[in-house]
């Protein structure tokens, strides 16, 4: 900035008014020029705003009174010299407002020639015409063409017509009423048809039911399987209970848990003379509480067994303990062991 100061220079105001005269100072923070005015006067601040115009101005002839000295060539060169980077280092003050600048810079790219557009886009798309000249069965069909998913592992597989509809498909299974019941009239003539619509209560990820056939298959080979012997509750437990040679009944009882009683023998004849004479002798019971899975072992029931085989009973087995199924059959080998041994005794 100093090498700007005591320039001679002329500037055009923004109202028209010229003023030429020395820099005196540049505040650049405010952008403004303290000019002395060449005709004399108090030094002048100019605005950035005011400032339209700006250039070097020559300084001013010497007086008539004094005439000019002549000065060396080489003195001429050197000042032409000075002054040529003083004038190209001058900053160009700006002239005019922002938007004027913005608008003289922007001119040259518009003045520029504009790219050629190609044929395809120069006309406006026809609508109309596309949507004419969609087919939309031919896409269909494509991707029907394309798609090989198994047919039951589709969602909608769930919503497809039992084959043989029209009232041909199979009855319902006891208690499996709830596809007709509380249905709308149309819905529910729907599933009397022979289809089955999906509910709020269906998983929609489940695998599909198997085809008609083969459900109407499965039923059939199953009812041709031969049924085991005795297949009556009753008659199974009897038959089980003569080949292991111990008694096995369920305790009637108010509470929710059933309760059971294991009658072991000390051989199988006094089983036969026990259930003849309905007398304890021979015998000890031992009860059991909860199911298969978590069972409870409760100790001998000493108003029924044997007095004497209570006696000569371990005392580990007097007590109650929790086993599970394993354990049980372990137990009740270990119970029988220990009953037949004291018979022995």
């Amino acid at each position: 900035m100093a090498s700007y100061l005591h320039l001679r220079v002329a500037l055009t105001l923004a109202d028209g008014a010229p003023l030429v005269g020395h820099i005196r100072a540049i505040d650049a923070a405010a952008g403004a020029l303290t000019v002395e005015p060449a005709s004399g006067g108090a030094p002048v601040v100019v605005p950035r705003a005011r400032i339209a115009a700006l250039e070097l101005a020559p300084e001013a002839a010497p007086a008539a009174a004094q005439p000019p000295q002549p000065q060396p060539p080489g003195k001429k060169k050197k000042a032409k010299k000075a002054a040529a980077p003083a004038a190209s280092s001058l900053p160009a003050l700006p002239t005019g407002n922002k938007k004027a600048a913005a608008a003289s810079s922007a001119a040259p790219a518009l003045q520029g020639r504009a790219a050629p557009v190609a044929d395809e886009y120069a006309d406006d798309f026809d609508f109309d015409a596309g949507l004419r000249s969609f087919d939309k069965r031919k896409v269909w069909d494509e991707i029907r063409a394309a798609d090989t998913t198994s047919p039951a592992a589709r969602l909608h597989a769930h919503n497809r017509a039992v084959p043989g509809g029209g009232g041909s498909a199979p009855p319902a299974a006891a208690g499996d009423e709830s596809d007709a019941e509380g249905l709308p009239p149309r819905r529910a003539r729907t599933a009397a048809e022979g289809q089955r619509k999906m509910r709020h209560t269906d998983l929609v990820l489940s695998p599909s039911p198997p085809p008609l056939e083969e459900r109407f298959a499965a039923a059939q080979l199953a009812e041709a399987q031969p049924q085991p012997a005795g297949s009556d509750d009753g008659d199974t437990l009897a038959l089980l209970c003569a080949l292991s040679g111990m008694d096995l009944a369920r305790i009637p009882s108010p509470s929710p848990t059933p309760l059971f009683a294991l009658s072991i023998y000390v051989s199988s004849a006094a089983r036969t003379a026990a259930l003849r004479a309905d007398a304890p002798q021979g015998r000890l019971v031992f009860h059991f509480s909860g199911t298969p899975a978590k069972l409870r072992f409760l100790g001998p029931d000493r108003g029924k067994s044997d007095a004497a085989l209570l006696e000569k009973l371990p005392k580990q087995y007097s007590g109650e303990m929790g086993c599970n199924a394993e354990r049980a059959a372990l137990l009740v080998g270990r119970l029988r062991e220990a009953v037949e041994k004291a018979g022995r005794e």
